[in-house]
């Protein structure tokens, strides 16, 4: 699941943008990017983020349209660059290079020859602004967050309700099918007996073993329970992903061993209908850490 948010602020002589992004993490871990000159301010930018979310991989960005609240100028590292061209006609002249050196060159190869430096700002003045603006942007985000969590908390039990649904079905298919089934073997067993007698006895053993194959009382039991368990971790705070995920493997498990056991088409029909349900909540998890 991703969060976004952005929030401005308009001043006399420029606006602060801020913008908040985050994917699903299972803790929080929090990447901020801003001007330099805003550096002794990250640590309590990450505690304020902090006291709004609790998990989750956090872009944060501040910039500026206009001018910035520190204005920046920019002086030559001379000593340096005259050292990096004192190296540089060394190689020229010790491998017999040909060509020159211009401005435009030196700056691409030696991006430092040139570094800015910005004027004192009033750090403690401007923190005390920038906190109120970027707990609006966290209120914003948490909103949204929230909002996303219940909509997907919806969709899941709306799958869930359709599952438990069709396990109903198929329980109350199990009943019907039964009797059918027995009706089924008799005939075949007649059929090839070819009017030989059948003594009661052996065609109830017979009915047993078939009965035995045929049940699926116990997947029924254990789906019904993971789907409970389910929910229950629905309503937990904690992050439940993996376990989520599990139970679905299980779920997809036993719904499977239903098909494989109850070998009758409408039962097949529903099993069919259930792991695409099960497929779905799959997909949705993936958003829950």
């Amino acid at each position: 699941m991703t969060t976004f948010a952005r929030h401005e602020r308009a001043l006399d002589d420029y606006i602060v943008k801020l913008e908040f992004r985050s994917v699903n993490h299972r803790y929080l871990d929090v990447t901020c990017r801003m001007p330099r000159w805003m550096s002794p301010l990250e640590e309590r930018i990450k505690k304020l983020v902090r006291r709004f979310h609790e998990r989750g991989k956090v872009d944060l960005t501040v910039s500026f349209e206009g001018e910035e609240p520190v204005a920046s100028r920019f002086r030559p590292r001379t000593e340096q660059v005259r050292a990096y061209l004192y190296a540089v006609s060394q190689l020229k002249k010790g491998l017999e290079l040909k060509g020159d050196l211009g401005v435009s060159d030196l700056l691409l190869l030696f991006r430092d020859a040139i570094e800015p430096e910005q004027e004192d700002i009033d750090i403690e003045g401007f923190w005390g602004f920038l906190s109120k603006e970027l707990e609006e942007l966290l209120k914003q985000a948490r909103s949204q967050a929230e909002r996303e969590g219940e909509a997907l908390q919806s969709d899941l039990e709306r799958h869930l309700a359709i599952l438990k649904r069709l396990i109903d079905a198929i329980e109350e298919r199990k009943e019907k099918v039964l009797p059918e089934q027995k009706a089924a073997l008799r005939e075949r067993i007649l059929s090839t007996l070819n009017g030989t007698p059948l003594s009661e006895e052996r065609l109830l053993q017979e009915f047993a073993i078939l009965a035995d194959r045929l049940d699926i009382t116990e997947e029924l039991v254990r789906a019904r329970s993971h789907i409970d368990r389910f929910l229950e971790l629905l309503g937990e705070q904690d992050a439940v992903g993996r376990k989520l995920d599990f139970l679905l493997q299980e779920l997809f498990r036993e719904i499977n061993t239903m098909a494989s056991k109850a070998q009758d088409a409408q039962v097949s029909q529903m099993v069919v209908e259930a792991k695409g349900e099960v497929e779905k909540l799959r997909e949705q998890v993936q958003n829950i850490i």
